[in-house]
């Protein structure tokens, strides 16, 4: 497929039938993009000059016009990348309308360059679509400039794109990396079933990169194929793995140890991975099981949940979970092992000890600091409790004036709950540690530390074996920089079969 899209003079991207809200967004891309021109990159300037300067004030007609465009099928499926990434030129064709694609990326590439502008101005909706193009326009400058990136960086990013045959979660962004060669040929075989394709891929990309880093995106809680639990499941949409510097993004390779641009879990103090391959479908690591589960609090929020606003009905189910969580943990963690107070200890993991950079598109996160992980769920509390007491959508102006100062605080703190705690649940250990774990564990499942991974994992023990089934990732609060080393010098790291 690369050599077919390698030699085609042009690629016609066809996105449908044109209407009236297609024609308008095309038309509006290209007029913003070129109003963005005369500003300068990460400039702070304000709406009205941007409005002057031609870009539509938020609320016009046509940031829904680019959302309905950019949620359309086409940008939903994964060989859109190989497709426009190795071809050498496309075109955008939506009815009778057409464009360049490079309009789209010098599109995406200006509204970046512009602080919190996209926020400002249009829907959220219309993020995933502008990050799919700049994803792809990161692989074409990476190739070009000879940055080399990976397999497992690639099956990460296109992770939430579809495909009919599940096989292609793998073959398609084979045609992306440019530094396996004929390594991976024996991959590209749709004879071979989806346990298969998915087992070797994971041993592979194990054994190429001496890493235990593919662990991050496996575990039985992500799981609907029949796979050892140590093999992600690529067809299975994922939140984002804890053990990313960032985002899942082509920079994740880069480890940096400041503290203040970014947070670097390494639960086992940067420590080389030990491990080796049993019987073909299991793996032994080097590891310490650190503790139990005893007590595992409800889902905090589903994948389906979208609750951009503060309403009463939303507003109520959050208040709800989060009181029974806090209460849940306040009876298991006290006092806290490290010295702090449960509730902040709480407060800081709802963030898994982090926060978002500042600026749209920076894939840095800062530690949040306690006071401010406080004053962030002090806002959230007092504007969902408003919420609960009167209908935001009939709310006084002194009643927005009071709620005004929370607003960024509220806004913080529900991007957190959307990012850390969909598909996971609270949950207190025995030895009095908070954390967040796969929504699929359960009382009793284990706390495990393994060599050369910068996060914990949460396992569970077979009945009628030595081995254990992952369930996936985890973030405890106090462990995650190392402690467990410190405070279990008299325990032995030894190896555990993950099946």
């Amino acid at each position: 497929m690369r050599d077919i899209y390698t030699e085609a003079k042009m690629i016609i991207i066809w996105l449908g039938e044109c209407d009236d809200q297609s024609k308008q967004a095309m038309q509006w891309i290209c007029t913003i993009s070129d109003a963005l021109k005369g500003f300068e990159e990460n400039g702070d300037n304000s709406d009205l000059e941007l409005v002057r300067a031609g870009v539509p004030p938020p609320g016009h007609t046509c940031w829904g016009a680019m959302q309905s465009l950019l949620q359309r099928p086409y940008f939903t499926r994964m060989w859109i990348a190989p497709e426009i990434k190795v071809s050498r030129a496309q075109k955008v064709v939506c009815g009778q309308e057409e464009m360049p694609w490079q309009n789209l990326v010098a599109f995406n590439h200006r509204i970046r360059q512009q602080n919190q502008f996209p926020y400002r101005f249009f829907p959220e909706a219309i993020l995933p679509g502008l990050e799919l193009i700049e994803s792809i326009s990161d692989l074409w400058i990476a190739e070009t400039e000879n940055i080399p990136y990976d397999l497992l960086d690639v099956l990460r990013f296109f992770r939430q794109r579809l495909t009919s045959d599940p096989r292609d979660k793998i073959i398609a962004p084979l045609g992306l990396t440019i530094n396996l060669g004929s390594s991976c040929d024996h991959l590209i075989d749709y004879k071979q079933s989806v346990a298969e394709l998915y087992t070797k891929t994971a041993r592979m990309i194990i054994e190429r990169d001496c890493s235990l880093d593919i662990l991050w995106s496996a575990g039985k809680a992500m799981q609907k194929h029949r796979l050892p639990s140590w093999v992600p499941d690529w067809t299975v949409p994922s939140n984002a793995a804890l053990g990313m510097i960032a985002r899942e993004g082509f920079e994740i390779r880069a480890y940096k140890q400041s503290e203040e641009l970014h947070v670097v879990y390494h639960a086992t103090d940067l420590s080389k991975p030990d491990y080796k391959f049993v019987d073909g479908e299991s793996l032994q690591v080097k590891a310490m099981i650190y503790g139990s589960i005893n007590w595992i609090g409800a889902s905090l929020q589903s994948l389906e949940e979208e609750a951009d606003t503060p309403t009463p009905i939303t507003a109520a189910v959050q208040l709800g979970r989060l009181r029974d969580c806090f209460s849940g943990t306040e009876q298991h963690c006290q006092p806290y092992p490290t010295g702090e107070e449960c509730i902040a200890a709480c407060q800081q993991t709802l963030f898994a000890g982090r926060k978002r950079g500042p600026v749209y598109g920076e894939l840095s996160y800062a530690k949040i600091d306690p006071c401010e992980a406080a004053q962030y769920a002090n806002d959230f509390f007092f504007i969902a409790a408003n919420a609960l007491a009167h209908n935001c959508s009939s709310s006084t102006d002194d009643d927005e004036a009071a709620l005004e100062p929370h607003l960024h605080g509220y806004d913080t703190f529900q991007a957190s709950l959307n990012e850390t705690t969909t598909g996971r649940r609270l949950f207190t250990t025995q030895d009095g540690y908070v954390g967040l774990a796969p929504a699929g564990s359960r009382v009793e499942d284990g706390i495990s530390v393994v060599l050369g991974c910068n996060v914990p994992f949460v396992v569970r023990a077979l009945e009628g074996s030595d081995g254990f089934v992952m369930v996936g990732e985890c973030y405890v609060h106090g462990l995650m920089r190392g402690e467990a080393l410190l405070r279990c010098a008299d325990r032995r790291f030894e190896y555990v079969t993950l099946r």
